[in-house]
């Protein structure tokens, strides 16, 4: 068959955002089960591709397509990465968030706390609060569910709660969101609260649930299996 587009070619990684009609329906189908930095190929009849019309002059009538697809980066626009920022003292301070033991520092003049598989801390601004959860390697888009309500927070990894409650205080549940970071090899969920009360300064993460716990050195395997 004939290629008729490539990103590699270009030399420029090709971003969309899923549900947003921006893709033929076999990447929205498809591209949630593979992992970040997963190479993969995907053969997508033409039902899910550009139907029985093609898209002439570069796609004939009833084609099955071929794509070669790696997935590079989920939620921000790639940035690259500094050198510098594996000896800067971080959330995670080992080498591999997958089954090591994790050291979770709070700053004291910092609102913020540790649960049982992840962190939560102000923003700099103090009008967000940042959630984070290392995850595995091979962990797929759709396996990440979160949902974000005015008073309360769901956090699952497969079927694993993370966290499931009331929140502390009132956020912006349209302007919250999430988001995937990647650092070295270490990989992370970022939850973002948007504060209705910036002014408030959040005690705890979870109403009724202290936000600080003495713990400190955490297995992420054990912790999230306790979740």
């Amino acid at each position: 068959g004939k290629v008729f587009d490539s990103s590699r070619a270009r030399g420029e990684p090709f971003a969309f955002t899923l549900g947003e009609d921006e893709v033929i329906d076999g990447w929205e189908m498809l591209i949630t089960t593979m992992g970040l930095g997963e190479r993969c190929e995907l053969v997508i009849p033409p039902e899910y591709a550009y139907g029985e019309a093609g898209m002439p002059p570069f796609v004939p009538e009833n084609a099955t397509l071929t794509f070669d697809i790696e997935l590079m980066d989920i939620g921000r626009p790639m940035e690259e990465e500094d050198e510098d920022d594996d000896d800067e003292d971080d959330d995670f301070n080992n080498e591999d968030a997958q089954g090591s033991d994790v050291f979770w520092e709070q700053e004291d003049e910092r609102e913020g706390g540790i649960g049982p598989g992840y962190k939560w801390e102000a923003t700099a601004s103090g009008s967000e609060i940042c959630i984070t959860v290392p995850l595995n390697k091979d962990v797929k888009m759709k396996e990440i569910k979160v949902s974000f309500r005015t008073n309360s927070l769901t956090c699952k990894i497969g079927q694993k709660s993370i966290i499931d409650g009331d929140i502390f205080a009132g956020v912006d549940s349209d302007d919250s969101h999430w988001d995937v970071e990647k650092k070295g090899n270490r990989i992370s969920l970022l939850l973002y609260l948007v504060k209705l009360d910036t002014r408030l300064k959040w005690e705890r993460l979870l109403k009724g649930i202290d936000g600080a716990v003495d713990v400190d050195v955490i297995d992420v395997d054990e912790a999230l299996r306790m979740a």
